[in-house]
């Protein structure tokens, strides 16, 4: 996915955000590809998909708002990043970051960290249901795996977020 997609769907995703502060948005498109760049070896699909449930997931965990990607809001369970990882989720770990403190900031490094751990998140969830052989459509099982940890079945959630990705897809 070529940056000006990103950005394309980023306008789409929060046209008034994208219009306050473009640069931060730029900052989350570029990670957004580093994230994908990063993990398309470990991905099961095509790299595209994975740039779409990164952004799927930004828009269902915190809407984009600064003060979420900035750490200045926390979620209830101390989870940062608009991604939101949980402070129970090590996965910031298994990418390198320096620390789960490391995945909140709107500069470029701590977004990239966010989005790595964030897509690492989804890569082992949707690699946790495909070993199970779960038979169902790979986004919905991912998405639940995503929320859930260690379950594949569908979940009304994971629906609406594998129906936005398809949206992104569809240039809708």
């Amino acid at each position: 996915m070529t940056l000006a997609a990103v950005l394309l769907i980023l306008a789409h995703l929060a046209p008034s955000q994208y219009a306050a502060d473009p640069e931060r948005m730029s900052v989350i498109a570029e990670a957004t590809i580093a994230a994908t760049n990063e993990l398309a070896h470990e991905w099961r699909h095509a790299p595209d998909e994975l740039s779409r449930a990164i952004l799927t997931a930004i828009r269902f965990e915190s809407g984009l708002r600064e003060d979420v990607h900035s750490g200045a809001l926390l979620g209830k369970a101390g989870e940062r990043c608009l991604m939101q990882i949980h402070p129970g989720n090590r996965v910031w770990k298994t990418v390198g970051a320096p620390s789960f403190e490391s995945l909140t900031g709107t500069d470029y490094e701590s977004t990239r960290w966010c989005l790595l751990a964030g897509a690492k998140a989804l890569v082992l969830a949707d690699n946790y249901c495909a070993a199970r052989q779960f038979r169902t459509n790979w986004k919905q099982a991912m998405w639940t795996a995503y929320h859930y940890g260690s379950k594949c079945w569908l979940s009304p959630q994971a629906f609406r977020r594998a129906r936005t990705m398809g949206e992104i897809a569809g240039g809708r």
